[in-house]
């Protein structure tokens, strides 16, 4: 990598990184609450089917696997805790 390159990604890294992961903790959560609300009867959550989740299917086919394996798996505390500044 040229001086120039380092330089750029150090700038990125000490003024940009921070807001770009909250950004996309934030994304990842809205992603999630959007997921349960249209498919909650995939993890036996009695809501109704409706027209909309049949409608964007389609689009969050790939998404769903992904998000079936990570509503899945065991919940800890301390990884929330540990994120808290």
């Amino acid at each position: 990598m040229r001086a120039l390159e380092k330089v750029k990604l150090f700038l990125y890294g000490m003024l940009f990184f921070d807001l770009e992961m909250g950004v996309r903790k934030a994304m990842n959560s809205y992603n999630k609450s959007i997921m349960v609300a249209l498919y909650a009867d995939l993890l036996g959550v009695p809501i109704l089917t409706n027209y909309y989740s049949f409608r964007l299917l389609p689009y969050l086919l790939r998404d769903l696997e992904e998000w079936k394996r990570e509503i899945s798996k065991e919940f800890d505390i301390l990884e929330e805790v540990a994120d808290i500044h």
